[in-house]
């Protein structure tokens, strides 16, 4: 093995398809391509992987051979432990003064420790924060993940459209896949922040309501009262809809076959809804 990726879990099998990947364990996957990875969180070098049953069986197995003169330090960890995160750096930091490597904050060389439940792997950092994209200068409150736009628009089919668009993420991210996509947000701030992202981006994704039939792909996080009826009228516009939303139970469409993956972020749950007619 010579990569691995992370991801947040229940996006495997998209890592898998883009990225020819393996899955070692949750959120974590040996890679094969490299370039330009759209679905994952870390890129790392991979060093060794290996269970552990305490944190003390974790500090034995974590006691390797460095050798570098200095070297930084980042660590992740999921799932419930008797430890955290800062135990683990110092630890870290312990076996590599031992070993005479100065540790600090920042260096070209970065061991990065990742550990999901009794699960830990261990690489040189090539990458982080993978989901952030460059050209997303502006960001509307709960939009979409840019990891989950590209797993999202990964299972659509002909043109998209997002009609709640925020901030223009899934129609770029379509773009960028040579998908046709239109975005459109009754919120006039937010088309502002869409045209400028679109711009940014330099992108051929449009602002406006297409006449052609599309696939709606689309995030939708809370729907009140209010707007209910709206929201579900909008998405009944298309036989193929493609939903990001934290409250699927709240997405009343009972004439369309429903297909749900729930995805961890952190401690909450998302999921991708996938809705036909």
């Amino acid at each position: 093995m010579e990569y691995f990726a992370i991801c947040l879990e229940g996006l495997e099998p998209v890592v898998k398809k883009e990225l020819d990947g393996k899955k070692l364990f949750n959120g974590c996957l040996e890679v094969k391509k490299t370039k330009n990875p759209k679905s994952i969180r870390t890129l790392c070098k991979y060093i060794t992987h290996f269970k552990f049953n305490s944190k003390e069986d974790l500090i034995r197995k974590l006691n390797l051979k460095f050798n570098h003169k200095k070297l930084a330090i980042k660590s992740k960890r999921v799932g419930d432990h008797d430890f955290n995160s800062e135990f683990t750096l110092q630890e870290v930091i312990k076996i590599l003064k031992n070993q005479k490597i100065t540790p600090c904050f920042k260096d070209k060389n970065t061991l990065y420790i990742y550990i999901n439940k009794n699960n830990c792997i261990l690489g040189y950092l090539i990458k982080d924060n993978l989901q952030k994209r460059e050209w997303r200068i502006k960001r509307a409150n709960n939009a979409v993940d840019s990891n989950i736009a590209y797993a999202m628009i990964k299972k659509a089919k002909g043109i998209i459209f997002d009609p709640f668009c925020k901030d223009a993420a899934i129609p770029i991210e379509a773009d960028k896949e040579k998908i046709k996509s239109y975005g459109y947000d009754s919120n006039q701030n937010n088309l502002r922040n869409s045209n400028i992202n679109i711009k940014f981006s330099k992108s051929k994704a449009k602002l406006e309501k297409p006449l052609e039939e599309c696939t709606i792909v689309t995030r939708i996080n809370i729907i009140k009262r209010i707007n209910k009826d709206k929201i579900l009228n909008e998405l009944k516009k298309s036989k193929n809809i493609i939903l990001n939303t934290d409250f699927p139970e709240k997405i009343t469409l009972n004439d369309y076959k429903k297909t749900l993956t729930k995805i961890k972020t952190g401690k909450l749950n998302t999921y991708i809804m996938i809705l036909k007619k």
